[in-house]
């Protein structure tokens, strides 16, 4: 029982981590569980439910961890809230600056994994992400998505589920999806105001991402390691594209202050936890 209730403990203070992290720009659940090294559990945990659905630890342990996560995510979304509507700049590019740094952990399980060959190669297969994101953000699809009747529901739903997907890849950040399908602004505020409808469709639509897409990406990182971390790499330098914000009016005194800054302290931030914790257990 006590080993029972010391794993229990364990993945209510990881929900509590995932969660709050799933709320930033920059950050997932995938990227904090694999800077940390419990990235297994993440994906195990909700893999399991379609591996052995008919235990009930296996429900209690998804129960524990979903619950927690959204503690994690509301308690986060208080500061975040206000944060984000008093410093919306600043704001926008520390989540660049973490986005940018958190490829850091990728490049270093591609080098591990490949040869050079094959790590130019996987490199030069990533640009067609990178240019497929920015013509997408220039696009801009978020402006045409409506935000009211059942049309914007079943939009919220997708978004959930493809926020978990982007949650469950390292460097990969569901907030930045969110952002992308034009849903940030309502999923923080459902959070944060506890609006039951919304977050009745978050947990659902995010529990069928979680499970769905765990099984599927422990399937794809083990038989195509190389490819997949090569394309989750693409992937993050290219969500970086939809948190640009600027004013074309901008001094370069506003420039500095309000964005390459902070650029500067989100990207020395990740990379310090990655430097200082993560390098570390694995030398």
């Amino acid at each position: 029982m006590l080993k029972v209730n010391r794993r229990l403990i364990f993945l209510f203070l990881l929900g509590l981590m995932f969660g709050g992290a799933g709320l930033i720009p920059g950050f997932s659940s995938g990227t904090i569980a694999y800077l940390f090294g419990v990235y297994p559990v993440l994906i195990g945990t909700y893999a399991s439910l379609l591996k052995s659905p008919k235990q009930l630890s296996t429900w209690v342990d998804v129960g524990v961890l979903l619950v927690a996560m959204g503690v994690g995510a509301y308690l986060t979304s208080i500061v975040v809230n206000y944060v984000y509507t008093a410093f919306y700049y600043q704001v926008m590019w520390v989540f660049i600056g973490f986005v940018i740094a958190s490829i850091f952990p990728l490049l270093d399980k591609i080098k591990r994994i490949s040869s050079n060959k094959n790590l130019v190669f996987s490199f030069v297969s990533v640009l067609p992400i990178i240019l497929g994101v920015f013509l997408i953000n220039e696009f801009k699809p978020q402006t045409l998505i409506p935000t009211h009747g059942f049309l914007s529901v079943g939009i919220f739903f997708v978004s959930a589920m493809l926020a978990a997907l982007g949650g469950l890849l390292p460097g990969v950040s569901g907030s930045v999806v969110w952002m992308a399908l034009g849903q940030y602004p309502r999923f923080l505020f459902a959070i944060n105001r506890i609006v039951f409808a919304d977050i009745a469709i978050f947990i659902v639509g995010s529990l069928v991402g979680y499970v769905f897409f765990s099984s599927l990406i422990e399937k794809v990182l083990d038989k195509y390691p190389l490819i997949s971390y090569t394309l989750l790499t693409g992937l993050t330098l290219a969500s970086s594209l939809w948190l640009i914000e600027y004013q074309s009016n901008w001094t370069l005194l506003d420039w500095m202050t309000q964005a390459i800054v902070p650029l500067i302290i989100g990207f020395v931030v990740v990379l310090l936890v990655y430097k200082n914790y993560m390098v570390k257990k694995e030398g």
